[in-house]
């Protein structure tokens, strides 16, 4: 009866020490992992409006347009493809930008001092003639991940009537790269080129 009872006692000590943080000091027992609670980081680094708008230029500039992509928030209802409006919008941000984009914010909760929404911030605007409108970057939750830092759909509205306000963009992109680029202001090489060839006959 004694040896009974002494053995039940030490299956009972043995379970409660399974369930208790001493068990990871148990030799021979391995810890059990402490799961992380860390969510895992955005792929396209657009945790920061900072992170996201130059996302955004670098995948442009290598003319990677689906990638380009994944850095707006797609208007509802739009019909212009996604990679048809990130190329607009490259092209009229080459044009017509006005901003500092070393002031952007390098926090994942944006600038919380600009007078905006908490989930909003200002990375420039783009003129339109006398007008011109904001460029806006908006946080939102995707499925999966942390959340995400988009140009934003309010923004994009604007782009497809700004883009056709542009004097050559149908030219300007047939025009190999080396040609497209800026001399000064929105001066291109080709139209550069261009000049010089016509002057004469002119």
């Amino acid at each position: 009866m004694t040896r009974a009872l002494n053995r039940a006692s030490f299956l009972a000590a043995v379970f409660v020490a399974a369930t208790s943080p001493a068990l990871a000091q148990l030799p021979g027992i391995p810890p059990t992992p402490t799961p992380s609670t860390e969510a895992p980081a955005d792929p396209y680094g657009r945790e920061t409006p900072y992170g996201s708008f130059f996302g955004f230029m670098r995948a442009a500039a290598r003319e990677n347009w689906t990638v380009a992509a994944e850095y707006l928030q797609w208007p509802k209802g739009a019909r212009t493809p996604p990679g048809e409006i990130a190329k607009e919008l490259k092209a009229v941000l080459d044009e017509r930008y006005s901003g500092n984009l070393e002031k952007l914010s390098r926090s994942a909760l944006g600038d919380v001092n600009d007078g905006l929404p908490p989930d909003v911030d200002r990375a420039g605007s783009i003129g339109r003639g006398e007008d011109s409108f904001d460029i806006l970057l908006i946080r939102t939750q995707p499925g999966e991940g942390p959340p995400v830092w988009l140009v934003s759909s309010q923004t994009l509205r604007e782009i497809p009537a700004a883009f056709h306000e542009l004097t050559t963009p149908e030219l300007d992109t047939l025009m190999p790269d080396p040609l497209r680029h800026r001399i000064a202001g929105s001066l291109r090489l080709w139209q550069l080129l261009a000049f010089l060839l016509l002057a004469p006959i002119a």
